[in-house]
């Protein structure tokens, strides 16, 4: 007697019957019959759909989870700044300034580089991200080096840190900045410079210097 393999004898599913529909050749294929029939047409198309709809439901989830409010935004420029040290330094400040975890938080940018600290491309890119975010308010505070301080205080970037400040604090360069050497913040940022100059933005938020008295 002639062996009827695997193939021949599920050779009918894969038949074509125009007067046929799915559904009726679907119900005369046995249990083993329907595995093999999803397995041949369905499986690979229903694991795509999945992935698809969990990258879908991923993205949906990032997009409309409620983002934290950034109360105090920190540009740091001509520096590197140690990862580790900046996150904790930024978590114990939210702590002190009293802002509430997963709703508000400080973030500090330390990616801007010019001059003698970068190449002519990193000058120019760093140049044009400061320019759009200072114009649509995204940063507040700036630590620079004293050369770039002084640069962008000659442009009116700076409002004077008495119209910030509620106290009275020792600065530079008539009042637009506060030198950081001594006071702990550069260590607390795990800072590469000796020295850094603190200064307030002139389209910072008036609601926003309680959060920057703090820092």
């Amino acid at each position: 007697m002639k062996k009827t393999g695997i193939l021949e004898e599920d050779a009918y599913i894969y038949s074509h019957n125009n007067d046929e529909t799915e559904k009726d050749k679907w119900k005369k294929l046995d249990r083993k019959q329907k595995l093999q029939y999803f397995n041949d047409y369905y499986k690979n198309k229903t694991i795509i759909i999945l992935i698809l709809l969990a990258i879908f439901i991923s993205l949906a989830y990032s997009m409309l989870s409620p983002k934290p409010e950034t109360v105090v935004s920190i540009a740091v420029i001509n520096d590197y700044l140690n990862v580790e040290k900046t996150e904790t330094f930024s978590e114990e400040l939210a702590e002190k300034i009293g802002l509430e975890e997963g709703k508000q938080n400080i973030a500090i940018d330390a990616s801007f580089f010019f001059e003698e600290t970068a190449g002519a491309m990193m000058d120019m890119v760093s140049a044009q991200k400061l320019l759009a975010r200072l114009t649509a308010g995204d940063i507040n505070v700036i630590i620079s080096d004293m050369k770039k301080f002084e640069e962008l205080k000659a442009d009116g970037t700076f409002l004077k840190i008495s119209e910030v400040l509620g106290r009275e604090v020792e600065t530079v360069s008539d009042g637009y900045g506060i030198l950081l050497s001594n006071n702990g913040i550069l260590e607390a940022l795990g800072s590469g410079r000796n020295e850094s100059v603190l200064a307030v933005v002139a389209n910072a938020k008036e609601e926003d210097f309680n959060y920057i008295d703090k820092v």
